[in-house]
């Protein structure tokens, strides 16, 4: 099976030629670390069967723990969705997405840490004041949200997805806390007035930041687009954004072909998307540069929080979040039934001799990491060799 690391690793070479001092930091550093994980420039142990009739030795590389990697972070993916499903309250929930506009995204692309942080606080910030208001719902609801920039065909398109709850904590005429469910029972609350406000907390984020100059005004009139749709329990959604957690743009799955070549420009990656409006399976055919280039555009800033929680949801209203579920503990919403996932936290390496599928593997050696010429640059994170 053709790998988005394996693609990397070939590239990286000839992308680092090509773009010299123009490549980013912290593109320097994924490519780096793609390239490094799970060999000798990472290090490994040495593991050995502790049954005395087996002995079988086997040799493992370290991860590089990098989040941008494709390879890494599959047991740390489920255990987020575990964590998340154990805090999600027992009421309906709506997927409510916002879209950043084209002419911001340039600006995006030259201020990542800026313009993607007020993207975050504003779509917030628009759901939790319109939520305040008891034509809507009147409450503090929870959300989620998490930071997207892609599209299936790795185009370059910033938005935010927000999990809200469908209601949230009020307090009624007594000042004891209830919870309210939202006004309407066909909506949480409309999309147009929240692009209004999304809209206008950005032009505020941004003013603040001093960067009102270098955008078109005529950006601040034109339709900001906000979709809302339900989401069930929110369990199936959260494993919609769970994807997103640990990854860049595209799986190992859609891949179709690799077509290396000397020249790394006459080299093509062809893959999979699926055409949304038409319901379409498509293929596109990249330049390898590109293809990798269309990678790169994605990764974030260095320790930037992609994840997001806000409201009932927030570590700081933590004791608000549990007088809501009190009060829902006998809440019985007509909800559609969704399968539930199968939260399996896979331990690092599998333990289980594969020789006599009786004894564990054991660490008896450990090597240090080698650096190779090839990837000079140190990955964000190295993973520890287990105890």
């Amino acid at each position: 099976m053709l790998r988005v690391a394996d693609i990397i690793q070939a590239g990286t070479p000839a992308y680092l030629d090509h773009f010299g001092e123009r490549i980013l930091p912290s593109h320097r550093r994924v490519l780096g670390a793609v390239c490094a994980c799970r060999t000798s420039a990472m290090g490994g142990h040495l593991l050995q069967c502790d049954n005395p009739e087996c002995g079988d030795q086997v040799f493992r590389y370290h991860s590089c723990g990098n989040r941008h990697c494709p390879r890494c972070h599959r047991a740390r993916t489920a255990r987020w969705i575990g964590k998340w499903m154990d805090r999600l309250l027992p009421v309906p929930y709506y997927l409510l997405t916002f879209t950043l506009p084209r002419e911001l995204r340039s600006l995006a692309r030259s201020k990542q840490k800026v313009v993607y942080a007020a993207m975050m606080r504003a779509s917030a910030l628009a759901v939790q004041d319109l939520a305040a208001d008891s034509k809507w719902v009147g409450a503090t609801l929870g959300l989620l949200s998490i930071l997207h920039t892609w599209t299936r065909s790795m185009a370059y398109h910033p938005h935010v997805h927000i999990l809200a709850t469908a209601g949230g904590l009020g307090i009624d005429d007594q000042g004891n806390p209830v919870w309210r469910d939202p006004s309407n029972p066909r909506f949480l609350m409309p999309g147009y007035i929240l692009s209004k406000i999304y809209r206008s907390e950005m032009r505020r984020l941004l003013c603040q930041e001093g960067l009102l100059a270098e955008i078109d005004p005529s950006t601040w009139t034109t339709k900001w687009v906000v979709h809302a749709q339900h989401a069930g329990n929110g369990s199936r959604v959260l494993r919609y954004l769970a994807r997103y957690l640990d990854r860049v743009a595209i799986s190992d799955a859609r891949i179709v072909s690799f077509v290396d070549a000397s020249d790394a420009h006459d080299a093509r990656v062809t893959f999979c998307w699926k055409d949304r409006q038409h319901g379409s399976e498509q293929r596109m055919t990249l330049p390898l540069l590109e293809f990798m280039a269309r990678y790169l555009q994605h990764v974030l800033p260095a320790h930037f929080p992609k994840v997001r929680a806000y409201g009932l949801f927030a570590s700081a209203t933590r004791g608000q979040l549990d007088t809501a579920r009190n009060l829902l503990r006998d809440f019985d919403p007509v909800i559609p039934a969704e399968p539930q996932p199968q939260l399996i936290d896979e331990p690092r390496h599998d333990r289980c001799c594969k020789a006599c599928t009786i004894g564990q593997y054991r660490i008896i050696a450990s090597f240090e990491p080698l650096l190779s010429p090839e990837c000079s640059s140190q990955p964000e994170t190295a993973s520890r060799a287990p105890p």
